[in-house]
């Protein structure tokens, strides 16, 4: 549920800023209000586990979550829309923290394998998102936000399901440093959802509608971009186990890369669906490894600090892609984002350089 504030209302951008008549670029705020409070929920939610364990804060963050989305299906101004969505935030922030930190109460034997699983069910879920957005938004722009109404009814099922969230608190370990290894991380992530959530999520459909293509293909090429990551995730998932981590972290900056540079050459119609297409594999090459290396860490509040540099990525992604679209032509905005991968690339092999953590 926690991945579904973006994706699933991502095919039907240009149509929900004409419903809301606003310009297209506001509509990069509707995206990035949805990421923004989980850069303090994501470090707050260690302790307030700690505190009331995962019960009640599960279900309050399924609560807060569902309620505030699909609220926006009766509001009448963009105003009105986007507080609802940072509200939803709150509760989106919440529900990934929460998963990471339960993954990385797994022994270290399982831990690997359980990572991998994860990425795979979150690009799948990224798969499945935008067609049933494209299916929904075929009936009205607003139509989508019913999906929220989902997260009510597991906020109810865990109060009954789980009876007590206090044998399921996070354990406690040593408080870690700041490292160099973990701002390198951070680093990582955040540009990873720069890409991600600016280049991908937020420029595809504005880029396809560009070249002409409707509603259903936008949903089609976003599933895509999912799709191809969750089959690239499960193809390097022994790549991963055998900690090739320079190497995948090469081959995902490379794809992506790749995929703007050749667009920006050959900007057709075709080429546009193909390319933005295959883009999605560095997601799921990327995504794993990070994920991996941020788990090692020796502090629980390392996951916390790592999970709030994922949601300013995923803020600015949004932002920076609104503002190179409105500040520079198609192939600009593309060799933008084949630089910005180059950077990711640059990141990567200073972690290379640095001596790996003691894990947990």
């Amino acid at each position: 549920m926690g991945i579904s504030g973006v994706s699933l209302i991502a095919p039907v951008l240009p149509e929900l800023a004409a419903d809301f008549s606003v310009e297209i670029n506001r509509m990069a705020l509707f995206q990035a209000a949805v990421m923004l409070p989980g850069i303090v929920t994501a470090v707050l939610m260690t302790k307030l586990l700690s505190t009331f364990g995962l019960r009640l804060i599960l279900a309050g963050a399924l609560a807060i979550y569902g309620g505030a989305g699909t609220a926006v299906l009766v509001v009448a101004s963009y105003e009105a829309a986007l507080v609802l969505r940072v509200l939803q935030g709150v509760g989106s922030g919440g529900l990934v923290a929460i998963a990471f930190v339960l993954l990385r109460q797994l022994p270290k034997a399982r831990r690997g394998r359980a990572i991998s699983v994860n990425a795979s069910i979150m690009s799948f879920m990224m798969l499945l998102q935008p067609l049933l957005g494209s299916a929904l938004g075929a009936i009205s722009p607003r139509t989508p936000f019913l999906f929220y109404a989902l997260s009510l009814v597991l906020a109810a099922a865990t109060l009954i399901i789980i009876r007590s969230g206090n044998d399921l608190r996070p354990q406690r370990t040593i408080k870690g440093r700041f490292s160099k290894g973990l701002a390198l991380i951070m680093a990582m992530s955040l540009t990873l959802n720069v890409l991600f959530f600016g280049w991908l999520l937020y420029l595809t459909p504005i880029v396809l509608e560009l070249f002409g293509w409707g509603l259903g293909v936008r949903g089609v090429v976003l599933a895509s971009q999912s799709g191809l990551a969750t089959v690239v995730t499960i193809a390097t998932s022994r790549l991963l186990l055998r900690k090739r981590y320079f190497l995948l972290l090469t081959a995902g900056w490379s794809a992506f890369g790749i995929s703007m540079g050749v667009l920006a050459l050959t900007p057709t119609s075709l080429s546009a669906v193909i390319l933005l297409s295959f883009a999605g594999t560095f997601y799921g090459v990327v995504n794993p490894v990070l994920v991996t290396l941020a788990a090692q860490g020796r502090a629980v509040s390392d996951l916390g600090w790592w999970q709030s540099s994922n949601r300013a990525g995923q803020v600015l992604g949004p932002l920076v892609g609104a503002g190179a679209w409105g500040l520079m032509p198609l192939i600009g905005v593309l060799l933008l984002g084949a630089g910005i991968a180059a950077i990711g690339s640059l990141l990567s092999w200073r972690y290379r350089q640095v001596p790996p953590p003691q894990s947990a």
